[in-house]
C-alpha cells in the first residue's frame, strides 16, 4: 500500500509541476527523468525547482543564462542547441554528482577551468559547436581539468581549435572516446593509453607519424576522414596500436600511397579508403584485405591494369562497385571480365589457327605420300604382246 501511495503521489506531483508539457520518462518519488526539449523555453520553470530531477533534458530551447543549483541530485544534463553565451561558475554550483554534461551548440565565448570545479564524477562532456570560443588556451586548461578528474568521453567538434598542447592528455588516464572532428588541427598531441575511439575527421592534417600514437596501445577505432591535405602516412605510424580494428581514411583526396608495412600485425576488421587519390595498390595488401569484414575502395581514380587484378578476388558488395578511372566508368569486374574474355577468345582463335595449320600440314603430307607411293608402285609398265614398240626397251637381267 505504501508503494502504491508513493507512486500515486509522484503522478499527482508530476501533473502539478509540469505546466510546460515537459515529459517525465521515468517518474519515481525521489528520482525524476524530465525532458523539456523543443518547448521554446527562455527560463526554467519555477515549479520544477527543488524537485528530485536526476536526468534533465533541455535541448533545443532559447536559454541564455541558466543555473542548475536548485537540482543538486542531477546526474545527466543536456542543454544543447540553446543560446547560452556564458558558462558561469554558479551555473553548476552544488551539482556534485553530475555524470553527463552536454552544452554543445550554444554561443559560449569562454570556458574556464573553474567552470568544472567540484564535478569530480563527470564522465561525459560535450562542448561541440561553440565556435565563438575565443581563448583556446583557456579551453585547453578547462579540458585538462576534466581529464584530471577522470573524464572518459570528450566531444569537442566544431570549435575552431588548432593545435593542442602536446602533453594535454598526460593526465587522461580514463579517457576512452575523443571526438575532435571539424577543427583546424595540423599537429597532433600524444594520445593516452586507455583511448579506444579517436575521430580526427575534417581537420588539416598533412601527415601521420608514429609519435602521437605510440602510447595509444588500446586504440580500437581510428577515424581520419576528409583531411584534404593528408598526403603521407609513415610506415610505422600504427606500430604500437596493436588492437586497432577499424581505420577510415575516407575523403583524404590527396592520399595516393600506402607503405606496405602500414597494417602489419594489426587485427583489422574494417578499412575505408574511399574517395582518396589511389590509382593502384600493391598486391602486398591482398592477404590482409581479403580477410576484412568491411572494405571500401570506391571513388578512387583506379587505373585498371594488371597491378590491381587482385581486386577481383575481394569479397563483399562494395568491392563489386569499384570502378576504373581509365578506362572511364567501367567496373573492375567488368573490365577484367572483358579482358579475360578477350584473352580466352584470342587463345581460342590461336588454337583454331594452329589446329588448321596442323590439319593442313597433315593433309598435304598425306597427299604427297600417296603420290609418292603411287609412283613407286608403277615404275615399270607391263609390255603387251600385240603392241608395236617404236622404241626398243632394254630390260636388265643383272641382279
Amino acid at each position: 500500500m505504501l508503494v502504491f501511495f508513493l507512486l500515486n503521489l509522484a503522478r499527482i506531483t508530476q501533473a502539478e509541476v509540469l505546466p510546460f508539457n515537459c515529459h517525465v520518462k521515468h517518474s519515481r518519488p525521489v528520482a525524476w527523468d524530465v525532458d523539456c526539449s523543443s518547448r521554446n523555453l527562455q527560463v526554467l520553470p519555477k515549479t520544477l525547482e527543488n524537485q528530485p530531477i536526476v536526468n534533465f533534458t533541455l535541448r533545443n530551447n532559447m536559454f541564455k543564462n541558466v543555473s542548475f543549483s536548485a537540482w543538486v541530485n542531477l546526474k545527466y544534463l543536456d542543454i544543447s542547441f540553446n543560446q547560452v553565451n556564458a558558462f558561469h561558475k554558479s551555473m553548476l554550483s552544488g551539482v556534485k554528482n553530475l555524470n553527463f554534461l552536454n552544452i554543445s551548440y550554444n554561443t559560449l565565448r569562454n570556458i574556464y577551468p573553474d567552470n568544472f570545479e567540484g564535478l569530480e564524477h563527470l564522465k561525459t562532456l560535450d562542448i561541440s559547436g561553440n565556435f565563438l570560443l575565443k581563448n583556446e588556451e583557456s579551453v585547453y586548461q578547462a579540458i585538462n581539468k576534466t581529464l584530471y578528474n577522470g573524464l572518459r568521453r570528450l566531444y569537442a567538434k566544431s570549435l575552431g581549435l588548432s593545435d593542442f598542447p602536446i602533453n594535454i592528455f598526460d593526465h587522461a588516464s580514463e579517457l576512452e572516446i575523443l571526438d575532435l572532428k571539424y577543427n583546424n588541427i595540423t599537429f597532433l598531441p600524444i594520445f593516452p593509453p586507455n583511448l579506444r575511439v579517436l575521430d580526427l575527421s575534417s581537420n588539416n592534417l598533412k601527415e601521420l607519424k608514429m609519435h602521437p600514437f605510440h602510447m595509444a596501445t588500446n586504440l580500437r577505432e581510428l577515424i581520419i576522414e576528409d583531411n584534404k591535405y593528408l598526403t603521407t602516412i609513415d610506415h610505422d605510424a600504427f606500430r604500437h596500436t596493436k588492437h586497432l580494428e577499424r581505420i577510415s581514411l575516407r575523403g583524404s583526396i590527396r592520399l595516393d600511397y600506402l607503405p606496405k608495412p602500414l597494417f602489419f600485425h594489426l587485427p583489422l576488421k574494417s578499412l575505408s579508403l574511399a574517395r582518396c587519390n589511389f590509382t593502384t595498390l600493391h598486391p602486398y595488401f591482398k592477404h590482409q584485405f581479403v580477410q576484412l569484414e568491411f572494405l571500401d575502395l570506391r571513388g578512387n581514380p583506379w587505373e585498371c591494369n594488371a597491378s590491381i587484378r587482385w581486386f577481383t578476388r575481394l569479397d563483399g558488395p562494395l568491392a563489386k562497385e569499384i570502378r576504373c578511372f581509365t578506362p572511364r566508368n567501367v567496373s573492375i569486374d567488368s573490365y577484367f571480365g572483358m579482358k579475360m574474355s578477350h584473352i580466352v577468345l584470342g587463345n581460342l582463335l590461336a588454337l583454331l589457327m594452329g589446329l588448321l595449320l596442323i590439319f593442313f600440314g597433315l593433309g598435304l603430307w598425306f597427299a604427297l605420300d600417296l603420290e609418292k607411293k603411287s609412283r613407286l608402285s608403277h615404275m615399270y609398265s607391263p609390255l603387251e604382246k600385240n603392241v608395236v614398240q617404236t622404241r626398243p626397251v632394254y630390260v636388265s637381267t643383272v641382279c
